[in-house]
């Protein structure tokens, strides 16, 4: 699935940057799109999901985030970039470091078990695929999170009446 994708918005994109701005600094009980976020002095938003459906302690924060930032389309005053990127939180990076040394832990395992025992307990091999099973199940989780964060952006950007849906490109 691609990282970035980037949308053709007529007209000045600082409408779509002043909603997500407003949205970040409600309150939890009067969001409107349930979104969270950071911005920066250079015109970029980080966005995210307030209430989040699994919770753990520590908090590492959100597993992905998405990057909204907003550039002139060719050199035209009249049209805009508006691009969405996909940004790895520090959760997924604990995630998916855990299950990495969960593969190789049991892939040392399984080795030193067929080295000693002999090959009549090859099966041990299948002992690494369950760190892989959770390393597909965490990509899995986050492709799911960013699709549903890319969509309340299309929510809010084709609410607004003066914003037309062509997609410019993929990156």
């Amino acid at each position: 699935m691609e990282k970035n994708k980037e949308y053709k918005i007529s007209g000045t994109a600082d409408w779509i940057m002043n909603t997500l701005k407003t949205e970040i600094n409600r309150k939890t009980s009067e969001k409107r799109f349930n979104l969270s976020g950071k911005y920066f002095n250079n015109s970029e938003i980080e966005i995210f999901e307030k209430v989040s459906f699994l919770y753990s302690q520590p908090n590492l924060g959100p597993l992905v985030k998405l990057g909204v930032s907003t550039k002139k389309a060719d050199g035209n005053d009249d049209d805009n970039k508006l691009i969405l990127r996909r940004i790895n939180g520090l959760s997924y990076s604990v995630h998916f470091w855990f299950a990495v040394f969960l593969v190789v832990l049991t892939l040392i395992i399984s080795i030193h078990q067929i080295a000693t025992v002999g090959f009549e307990k090859i099966v041990i091999l299948i002992m690494p695929l369950f760190g892989i099973i959770y390393i597909l199940l965490i990509e899995l989780i986050a492709l799911f999170k960013i699709s549903v964060l890319r969509k309340k952006m299309e929510r809010i950007i084709f609410s607004k009446q003066n914003s037309e849906k062509k997609t410019v490109g993929n990156n």
